[in-house]
C-alpha cells in the first residue's frame, strides 16, 4: 500500500517529510542558525500564486490517471481524501502537533471526506462520507454531489482493471496464497473460523450489489481467480453465487458504507485512503488521462498541464472545505498554484535563490550555501523517511548467502561516509526511522554483532567471502539512478566493495529503464534507490516477506517469520503488543541484512517568508499513504505586501 519513491534527479521534491534534529543545522531559523520563537498569528489573505517545482517522470503517463500510482502529486489537488491529521491541532492552530512526521497512529486521524468512521472490529469498519461535497461545476458531471456509488465504482476498478497498479488490486496468485495461508490456520487452531463463515455469508449478500456497478464481476472471478475457488469450495465452504474477494465494501445509503475483511486486520481501517473517487461519467469517457476533461472535488482545478514544463491551478470558487483554525474563511486562499517542473539542478536552486519558487528542497551540501547568502529566507530540516538501500538479489549467489551479504557491509566504511555528509545523514534508519520510537532500536542498543555490520573490518569481510566460496572475490553489476546524488554515493561504495576483491560494474540507465528493473526486479543482482519506510512495519511487509509478493521486496526476499509476524500483527488490538513484535522483528531482520545499507543523506526546505501559515509542515496529513506536499496548499496564503518588498 505504500509508493517507494526513488532517487530523484537532483532531490528538488518538495514532496518530502522535513527535519531530523540530529543533523547539523537547526530545526529551523533564519540564517544565522538561531531557533526563532513561532511567528504571531495573523489574518489571513485571499490572492496571489504559490510557486513550487517537482519533478515529473513518464510524461506519457504522469497526470490525473488514478490507476498510474505516480499520479498521486496531481491527484491529490483536485481531490480531498478520506481522512486528515488535524490542521488544527499543529503548528497553524493549537500546536498539540507538530505535524512533522509522516506516520501517526488512527487515534490522532479525523475525517476529511469523511464525515467519521468507525472500527467496530478487527474484520468491521463503517465510514459515513460528509453530506454536501460536490464535483466541479462542469460538464459532463456539473456539481453533482459525490456519493458511496462514486467510491464503490472506483474501488472495483482499482480492484480489477488490468493497469491498477496499487496494493488495492485484486491478483489470483496472492488470493490463492491468502487462502492457502487463512485455511491452514483455522485448521490447525491458529484462527477462530467463525469470522470467516461470516464474512463469506456477507460477501454473498453484496455480490449482487457489486454487480450493478461491475456487471459479470462473478463469472470474471470465477475463471481468473479458479485455484482460489477451488480451493476454498475443497475446504467445505459454500461459495456458489458469490465473489470470492478477500477485502469488500457494501454500500448501506449513499452516505454510509462498510469495509469487511476475511481476515482480522489491525489497518483495515485506512483500506480505503488509496481509492481516489473520479466522476464515472469522465472516467469511463476517457479513463481521466485527459487533463483538459478531469472533474474532482478538491481546491485546485487544472488549466495548463505541460509535463516537461509547467503546471497551473487555479482556485475551486465551490470548494466546501473551511479552514478550521479561522472557521469563517474558504479555503483555499491563493488564487493560483504553480508547479514547475524543472529537471536541471543548477536552474532549479537558480529559481530558488531568485524567489521564481516559493519553497523548495535543498540537498545537504546546498543547506550551508542558503543560510549564509540568503538570510531571510527559513528553513527547517526533514524528518528522515527513507533509506538508501543497494538491494541485492536474495534468490540467486552470491547474495542469498548471507555471509556475502555481511562481508559486504563489512567492507564499507561507514563513518567515512558519514564524514563524507558533513554529518547530513544517518546511519541506522533501517527497517525503521528513529522517530518511529514504538518499534526503533537505537544503535548502541543493538546486539554487538550488529552494531559490528555498520563498522569498517576489511580483512573480516575477506575471510567471509572465502567462506562463501569466493576467496577471489567476484564480479557483478550495480543498476543505479541518474541522480548525481546517487552515482557519486555508489561510487564510492564500489571502490570499497573492490578493495576486498569484488569488482563492481555500475550501469546507469536512463530513469525509465532503471524503474522498469527495480519493479520488474530484472536487475541482474544489485540496484540502489531510496525506500520510503515511514510507518512502523513498512518495510518488514512491502521489502522483506510480510506482504507476499510486494511489488516493492526488490531484493525478492523470502522471510517465512516476517511473514507469520505480519499475520499476527494484523490480530493484535493492543499498540503496546503490536509494537513489541515489529521491534523484535525488526532486530532479527536487520541482523539478515537483506540488503546493503548505506548512510543516508538528510537535506532541508527553504522557504520564503512571504509564504505563510507554513512551518515546515510535510505530507503527513494523509494516513498510510504517499502523497505529495502540495496537500498542504490549500491552507497557505501569500502576504504579498511583503513579498513585494523583498523581491
Amino acid at each position: 500500500m505504500k509508493h517507494k519513491i526513488l532517487w530523484s534527479l537532483i532531490g528538488i521534491m518538495v514532496v518530502l517529510t522535513l527535519v531530523l534534529a540530529a543533523c547539523a543545522s537547526p530545526p529551523n531559523g533564519n540564517g544565522n542558525g538561531e531557533e526563532e520563537p513561532p511567528p504571531p498569528t495573523e489574518e489571513p489573505q485571499y490572492g496571489g500564486t504559490i510557486t513550487y517545482a517537482v519533478v515529473l517522470r513518464y510524461e506519457d503517463e504522469r497526470g490525473f490517471d488514478p490507476l498510474t500510482w505516480y499520479n498521486i502529486d496531481m491527484l491529490s489537488l483536485i481531490f480531498d481524501k478520506y481522512y486528515t491529521v488535524p490542521w488544527e491541532k499543529g503548528p497553524a492552530g493549537t500546536g498539540e502537533l507538530e505535524l512533522n512526521l509522516p506516520w501517526y497512529p488512527r487515534s490522532i486521524y479525523r475525517g476529511e471526506l469523511l464525515e467519521s468512521f468507525e472500527v467496530v472490529d478487527l474484520y468491521t469498519v463503517k465510514y459515513r462520507l460528509r453530506e454536501g461535497i460536490h464535483y466541479w461545476n462542469k460538464a459532463p458531471v456539473n456539481g453533482r454531489e459525490l456519493t458511496v456509488d462514486d467510491i464503490m465504482w472506483n474501488w472495483l476498478r482499482d480492484a480489477f482493471h488490468e493497469r491498477a497498479g496499487s496494493y488495492l488490486r485484486a491478483d489470483p496468485a496472492a488470493s490463492m496464497s491468502f487462502w492457502t495461508h487463512y485455511l491452514e490456520e483455522i485448521e490447525n487452531g491458529d484462527q477462530p473460523e467463525q469470522p470467516l463463515i461470516d464474512f463469506l455469508a456477507g460477501m454473498r449478500e453484496v455480490t449482487l450489489q457489486l454487480e450493478e456497478y461491475y456487471p459479470g464481476l462473478e463469472d470474471m472471478m470465477r475463471s481468473k481467480f479458479a485455484d482460489s475457488y477451488a480451493l476454498v469450495g475443497d475446504a467445505g465452504y459454500d461459495i456458489d453465487d458469490m465473489a470470492l474477494l478477500t477485502t469488500y465494501l457494501r454500500k448501506i445509503d449513499d452516505y454510509n458504507f462498510e469495509a469487511h475483511a476475511a481476515r482480522c486486520g489491525r489497518e483495515l481501517w485506512a483500506f480505503i485512503n488509496g481509492i481516489w473517487p473520479t466522476p464515472r461519467e469522465v472516467t469511463e469517457e476517457d479513463e481521466f488521462r485527459n487533463w483538459e476533461t478531469v472533474v474532482g472535488t478538491g481546491p485546485w482545478m487544472p488549466v495548463s498541464y505541460d509535463a516537461a514544463a509547467e503546471v497551473t491551478f487555479e482556485r475551486n470558487p465551490d470548494y466546501w472545505q473551511y479552514d478550521p483554525v479561522h472557521p469563517e474563511n474558504q479555503l483555499p486562499y491563493a488564487d493560483e498554484l504553480v508547479i514547475q517542473v524543472i529537471g536541471d539542478e543548477s536552474t532549479y536552486y537558480a529559481a530558488l535563490e531568485i524567489a521564481q519558487l516559493d519553497i523548495g528542497s535543498v540537498e545537504w551540501y546546498k543547506v550551508d550555501y542558503f543560510q549564509e547568502n540568503y538570510p531571510d529566507i527559513l528553513y527547517k530540516q526533514r524528518i528522515n523517511e527513507w533509506t538508501h538501500c543497494i538491494f541485492v538479489r536474495n534468490d540467486i549467489r552470491p547474495f542469498n548467502d548471507i555471509r556475502v551479504r555481511h562481508a559486504c557491509m563489512l567492507a564499507i566504511d561507514h563513518q567515512a561516509i558519514m564524514d563524507h555528509y558533513h554529518g547530513f545523514a544517518q546511519l541506522h534508519c533501517w527497517p525503521e526511522q528513529e522517530w518511529a520510537t514504538e518499534v526503533y532500536t537505537p544503535f548502541d542498543e543493538l546486539p554487538m554483532d550488529i552494531q559490528a555490520l555498520y563498522g569498517y573490518d576489511p580483512d573480516r569481510a575477506r575471510e567471509l567471502l572465502a567462506e562463501a566460496g569466493y576467496p577471489d572475490g567476484f564480479q557483478t553489476e550495480m543498476t543505479v539512478s541518474t541522480s548525481s546524488e546517487d552515482i557519486e554515493s555508489c561510487r564510492i561504495v564500489r571502490d570499497y566493495l573492490a578493495a576486498v576483491g569484488i569488482d563492481v560494474e555500475m550501469l546507469t540507465p536512463d530513469f525509465e529503464t532503471y524503474v522498469t528493473n527495480l519493479y520488474v526486479r530484472n536487475y541482474l543482482e544489485m540496484i540502489s534507490c531510496l525506500w520510503a519506510n515511514n510507518f512502523p512495519g513498512d518495510a518488514m511487509n512491502w521489502a522483506e516477506g510480510g506482504v507476499l509478493n510486494s511489488i516493492w521486496n526488490f531484493g525478492k526476499v523470502v522471510d517465512d517469520q516476517a511473514y507469520a509476524t505480519n499475520l499476527a500483527t494484523a490480530c493484535m488490538e493492543e499498540d503496546g503488543e503490536y509494537y513489541a513484535a515489529i521491534k523484535a522483528d525488526n532486530v532479527r531482520r536487520l541482523g539478515m541484512m537483506y540488503q546493503l545499507l548505506v548512510p543516508t543523506p538528510v537535506s532541508s526546505t527553504f522557504w520564503w517568508p512571504w509564504l505563510k501559515n507554513y512551518h515546515g509542515e510535510p505530507y503527513a496529513l494523509l494516513p498510510y499513504y504517499d502523497s505529495d506536499w502540495g496537500k498542504i496548499c490549500k491552507y497557505l496564503w501569500i502576504d504579498q505586501d511583503l513579498k513585494d518588498d523583498m523581491t
